[in-house]
């Protein structure tokens, strides 16, 4: 995955937590998670592509 792909994924992963819970303090949390991810420069992700062997 690019990191563009895994910032996506992540994104999307928290808001289908944010779709199965009714919690507040839970949806508060994974509200400030998807806030903090949305703010994530794309450096802060590795890059799992795999690369040929040298």
């Amino acid at each position: 995955m690019t990191p563009a792909e895994l910032k996506k994924a992540n994104l999307d992963h928290f808001k289908r937590l944010l779709d199965r819970t009714s919690d507040p303090d839970e949806r508060r949390r994974i509200e400030a998670l998807v806030a903090e991810e949305r703010l994530k420069a794309e450096v802060a992700y590795p890059n799992s592509q795999s690369k040929p062997p040298s």
